[in-house]
């Protein structure tokens, strides 16, 4: 039976947490300084979408940007679909979501050095990565984030406050949460990044599947080194410092039920798919939860064997081997 998790009942602990995590975060730029900078190509085109203002302009723009219509608007050339989209965009809610996104990235300053930085340190892990070019787009909640070829396209309308009066109708509560101007940069590297984890297609294990997530997560923290990790996996602090402090526990339920090699896909997804929470270990551990703990065996692997790199950690398919080279027990 699930029990529920309890955070330590000491304001003194809960305030050292939170100072904790802030000091490791203070002043991180500057620790973190990156040198001989990678410059990417940006192109903004909010105002150009806004200003089509007939179906011929909008299916000549179209045409003309292959990548966009077919990868982030999946038109398939069909011209009903384009259709569709255009009355979207011109519908009269459109102009208010327009100047809101608008007014929310007036300056994208900030974005762009995070997003410089952390490329740089991806192709100084990943030298064979080709640096993309990203376009920013109102796509009327049509998409979020795509990432094909060299390209990769973003919808700001999803990374609007938390608090707007937009937003997109398809996205439960606990996931729409983690859209905000902060994550942008974060959700769009996971995006990215995740093609660069090399899977075993017959190891169907659960295990295998939560260091897969375990290993995109070590790979992020790293080409990411300001941001929290609670926020690179999706979390609230409240459930990060939950978790962490019942470490032990969460281990003890994979051990006990022997889930670590469980194969039933049904099985796997309690613990791995997207949920509000994982009510099997308790009605307030977060879901996901494997893939947390996935990424507690990666660091503790990673940690006993220091000789190893990040690339030859994402080319090692051999997540079996990973795991007992882990040496992974929470005490």
């Amino acid at each position: 039976m699930a029990k529920k998790l309890k955070l330590k009942n000491n304001i003194l602990f809960s305030i050292a947490c939170i100072v904790f995590i802030s000091c490791s975060y203070k002043n991180c730029e500057d620790k973190n300084r990156v040198n001989n900078k990678i410059p990417l190509s940006f192109y903004h085109i909010e105002d150009t979408v806004y200003n089509l203002n007939s179906f011929d302009d909008f299916n000549s723009f179209m045409v003309e940007n292959p990548i966009l219509s077919e990868a982030f608007f999946e038109t398939n050339n069909s011209i009903k679909k384009k259709e569709e989209l255009f009355s979207l965009i011109n519908n009269i809610y459109f102009d208010s979501l327009y100047f809101e996104v608008n007014n929310t990235f007036k300056s994208f300053n900030s974005k762009k050095k995070e997003f410089e930085d952390s490329f740089t340190r991806l192709k100084a892990i990943l030298p064979q990565v080709n640096i993309p070019k990203i376009t920013t787009i109102v796509s009327g909640f049509y998409n979020d984030v795509v990432v094909v070829d060299n390209n990769i396209i973003i919808g700001l309308d999803y990374f609007l406050d938390n608090d707007s009066r937009f937003k997109p109708q398809d996205i439960p509560d606990y996931i729409l949460k983690r859209y905000s101007p902060d994550n942008l940069v974060p959700i769009t590297m996971s995006v990215y990044c995740s093609q660069f984890n090399k899977t075993n297609p017959l190891d169907n294990t659960m295990i295998s599947e939560m260091l897969n997530f375990g290993k995109l997560y070590y790979l992020l923290e790293t080409v990411l080194p300001c941001v929290s990790p609670y926020n690179l996996i999706g979390y609230s602090q409240e459930e990060w410092t939950l978790i962490n402090q019942n470490e032990e526990i969460i281990y003890g339920v994979f051990v006990d039920r022997q889930l670590f090699f469980e194969t039933n896909h049904l099985i796997k997804n309690k613990y791995l798919s997207e949920r509000p929470k994982t009510f099997e270990i308790s009605p307030n551990c977060p879901g996901r939860i494997g893939a947390w703990l996935g990424w507690k065996i990666i660091k503790s692997y990673m940690q006993n064997h220091p000789n190893i790199t990040i690339q030859e950690l994402l080319n090692n398919t051999n997540n079996k081997e990973i795991f007992f080279e882990s040496l992974y027990k929470p005490s």
